[in-house]
């Protein structure tokens, strides 16, 4: 082979080297080596943590909110997405969504929830570093597939594991997330729930005896290197009764102010006037408001609702979202 010839060679070679190389990094990891959950407590069972703790604080305040109830319950979707009983109007400035996992029913309607006026769901993807929800993958290539002019927007969360590294667990999320085609600009942004870790729903929460510092330096590990990777800011899901009991101080919570807030709070209180209790009074974006709304017609289980109080224009601008 003459020189030229040699080096033409050398080139074509290295670029179908250079291909190779590509083509395996942008092909999705195998998942074959986390577990499907299956036995860790729901959402639900977790928070009647929460339902504890908010009427040890306010014995009274069923008596109360039965006055002035605007997010009653049982909530129901679509009616109470769009009107107001208390107000005996048409709801304004109220985006409702819904949050699911392998512990919701295969049947969850999701094809139909532009129809129930319901705006966003959001997936639960991953937990720890071993483990991932099995019905993630279906249940987000099924959103993918509704008609564009009936999508609503899909978000994936990840459950902070209390034995785990933060950055570690980030990289697991980050995993689920790209064997199902990653991240989308009409996908809402990823989010981090930090609450009860327990093995059982009697079980003793993991995070106890672990020292503040150290549950903050890993919640900020995961967001941190969910940002850096998606270019996406994530969201921070907990529960002011959680931090209280395993942080001590809520002043600690302005450390993580760079970050919108999702709240839980089922308080008939807070649900009475539609503002919910946050660590610190810190500022929210996204509040679950409760853990059993259900539908008029077409699902018969409970699930959990939750609201963005604003415009769409605000809605859009606060979740860094496109539209469809």
């Amino acid at each position: 082979m003459l020189p030229l010839q040699r080096s033409v060679g050398s080139f074509l070679i290295l670029g179908l080297l250079l291909n190779a190389a590509h083509a395996m990094a942008a092909t999705p990891q195998s998942l074959d080596d986390l577990q499907d959950l299956a036995d860790e407590p729901s959402r639900a069972e977790l928070f009647e943590l929460v339902k504890a703790a908010e009427i040890a604080e306010v014995p009274d305040v069923k008596k109360e909110a039965q006055k002035w109830f605007n997010l009653y319950g049982p909530f129901k979707f679509p009616n109470d997405a769009q009107f107001d009983v208390k107000e005996n109007k048409d709801r304004v400035d109220s985006i409702f969504g819904v949050d699911i996992s392998h512990h919701t029913d295969s049947s969850f309607p999701l094809e139909e929830l532009y129809f129930k006026q319901v705006k966003y769901v959001y997936l639960k993807a991953s937990q720890g570093t071993g483990y991932k929800d099995g019905k993630f993958a279906s249940y987000w290539s099924r959103l993918d597939k509704v008609p564009v002019a009936q999508r609503v927007h899909r978000g994936a969360y990840h459950f902070l594991s209390a034995d785990k590294d933060g950055k570690e667990q980030a990289q697991t999320f980050l995993r689920v997330l790209a064997a199902n085609g990653g991240l989308k600009k009409t996908d809402m942004p990823p989010v981090l729930d930090l609450e009860w870790d327990k093995a059982s729903a009697n079980g003793p929460d993991r995070w106890t005896g672990i020292a503040p510092a150290r549950i903050l330096a890993n919640t900020k590990a995961w967001l941190e290197e969910v940002e850096k990777q998606t270019g996406r800011k994530p969201m921070l899901y907990t529960a002011r009764s959680w931090w209280r009991e395993r942080m001590g101080s809520e002043a600690t919570f302005r450390e993580l102010k760079d970050y919108p807030v999702w709240i839980a709070d089922y308080s008939q209180s807070s649900r009475a006037f539609e503002v919910p209790k946050t660590p610190a009074n810190s500022k929210w974006s996204m509040w679950q408001f409760t853990d059993a709304a259900g539908m008029q017609a077409g699902y018969s289980k409970g699930f959990d609702a939750n609201i963005f109080k604003g415009s769409e224009a605000q809605f859009y601008q606060t979740f860094d979202l496109d539209r469809f």
